[in-house]
């Protein structure tokens, strides 16, 4: 086996025509993958050669049989995982009726067993599809001045790792004479090399399953395999980020239509094993486990870059597994809900304010009374919970009636709207101002003992009857508000606290009005509580 190898090696030494002086002419090349976008991306790039030409690009082993039969190509570039023949038989039976023909492989799987694989089937060169696009041209040249051709991270993968590069060295391609002693020890390895346990590689059939199904999918959708490199970017991902597969496929690259600068995807963390610390890194509250996969996680996050203006991306990730359990890649799936969040993020906005309508009074803009017991009642409960002091003030705007009486209820009105802009401007962080009826209001002070709420009361007594009120152009009179302050006693009822809040204010009117009172009793008595404002 290794002498008709050698032979044929050594056979396969015809030059590029115009090598030899003679009239130049193109080489004949044809392309057989079963990805159409990666196929089509490298008939492009060869036929901008002027010394190539692609006679045809096929998608699968049969297929280039039968165009090889007809066009009797110079160089063959086919994938070795392809759908019904893989690379490795389709190579085999090529050469079997066209020994002249020079086969290069293409993967996404450098790896050290495919690669003496197609050496042994007769392939004379072999090139990533990461590096396709850069490393083709020179391999086609290459192989057809009778040299091997390995690009630079095949080359990396056949180093012994004993005898590995020095830090920080760049692989380079590799050239090599059919006759070199590094080939004939590649070829005394044939046969004994098995799969690496550690990298396990999908099979042609696994992998063309899982480019039907990606493919078919209508769910953008991207895979990555073992190294990182891109295999698939499906049709839909295309249409949601904008980026071609031919920009893709084959690099390292899925977070460029995403993101500004170079960073893992949640593919990419998936596929080295990340726990839930290091997904926390990139995705803090935005994502959690599946609970459908094992090892696959959820997140969701909004993107600036996709669309005119930005997109949410609902995505998932997940890993790849083969027959046998071995983790060979991962997939990541992405859904668009902008309409979703722009929709519910507008209910929410909705609730909100009229949650808010529902608690305001329509006059002031200050709380009304329901919102008033139920925060009094909040209030009670954390200042038992923490010991800290409450305080309450009660106002009442003083001869309201009959202000009304003379300047009509619109008058009025601005009165009340005075007064709720004064308690608004006095009130400290924390503090809470209600109006609880007609011209009575009140405001809620946590955290504050019954002097430094009198204090306050004082501050907004007197700012409101320094406030100017005109309620008729030629007229400019004010008007005053009665105010009892008090402090909650603990475990009294909520009933109780109100109360002796209402005295104060009841007491104050009875002192001549326009003053605070911070009442001794518990409430006010009965005769005070029917007194006129």
């Amino acid at each position: 086996m290794h002498r008709i190898i050698e032979t044929r090696l050594r056979d396969c030494t015809r030059l590029s025509p115009g090598a030899r002086g003679l009239t130049p002419m193109p080489l004949r090349v044809l392309i057989a993958d079963d990805h159409r976008i990666f196929r089509e991306s490298l008939r492009h790039i060869l036929d901008l050669d002027p010394e190539l030409s692609v006679v045809d690009a096929v998608g699968d082993g049969n297929a280039l049989l039968e165009s090889a039969h007809q066009h009797h190509p110079d160089v063959v570039c086919m994938d070795v995982m392809m759908p019904g023949l893989d690379g490795i038989e389709t190579t085999r039976r090529l050469l079997a009726s066209q020994p002249e023909a020079k086969v290069i492989g293409l993967t996404a799987y450098p790896d050290r067993h495919y690669v003496l694989e197609m050496l042994n089937a007769g392939a004379r060169g072999y090139v990533t599809k990461s590096e396709a696009t850069e490393e083709l041209q020179n391999a086609i040249r290459s192989v057809c001045q009778n040299q091997i051709y390995f690009c630079p991270e095949v080359s990396a993968s056949l180093l012994d790792p004993g005898q590995a590069r020095p830090p920080g060295e760049v692989p380079r391609s590799l050239r090599l004479s059919p006759d070199s002693q590094e080939v004939r020890t590649l070829l005394d390895e044939i046969g004994r090399a098995p799969v690496p346990a550690g990298r396990p590689i999908p099979t042609p059939d696994e992998f063309a399953r899982l480019q039907q199904i990606v493919e078919g999918s209508t769910i953008p959708a991207f895979v990555l395999d073992q190294r990182h490199v891109i295999t698939h970017w499906n049709k839909a991902c295309e249409t949601l980020t904008g980026m071609p597969a031919s920009r893709m496929l084959g690099t390292r690259e899925p977070w460029r239509p995403f993101y500004p600068e170079a960073r893992p995807v949640m593919a990419d963390l998936i596929l080295d094993g990340a726990r839930e610390h290091e997904l926390r890194r990139y995705y803090a509250g935005k994502f959690h486990k599946s609970k459908l996969i094992d090892g696959a996680y959820e997140a969701e996050d909004f993107f600036p870059r996709l669309g005119a203006s930005g997109a949410w991306i609902y995505f998932t990730a997940a890993p790849l597994h083969d027959a046998v359990g071995r983790v060979i890649g991962t997939i990541e799936t992405l859904q668009d809900f902008t309409v979703r969040h722009q929709t519910e993020t507008v209910l929410k906005q909705s609730e909100a304010h009229y949650r808010h309508l529902s608690i305001t009074d329509n006059l002031t803009g200050l709380f009304n009374s329901r919102h008033f017991y139920k925060q009094l009642k909040s209030e009670i409960g954390r200042a038992i919970r923490y010991s800290h002091p409450l305080s309450l003030m009660m106002l009442d705007v003083d001869n309201f009636k009959k202000y009304n009486d003379t300047y009509g209820h619109l008058e009025g009105d601005e009165v009340l709207k005075q007064l709720a802009d004064v308690i608004r401007n006095c009130l400290r962080l924390g503090d809470n101002g209600f109006r609880i009826g007609g011209e009575e209001f009140a405001v809620i002070m946590p955290d504050t003992d019954v002097e430094s709420a009198r204090l306050v009361a004082e501050r907004l007594r007197a700012t409101f009857a320094a406030v100017r009120l005109k309620p008729r152009p030629d007229l400019t009179t004010h008007s005053t508000a009665s105010i009892g302050v008090t402090h909650y006693r603990p475990y009294e009822k909520l009933t109780a606290f109100i109360r002796r809040g209402d005295a104060g204010c009841y007491q104050a009117k009875h002192q001549g009005k326009n003053c605070v009172v911070v009442p001794e009793g518990r409430h006010a008595p009965e005769h005070e509580a029917k007194g006129t404002s």
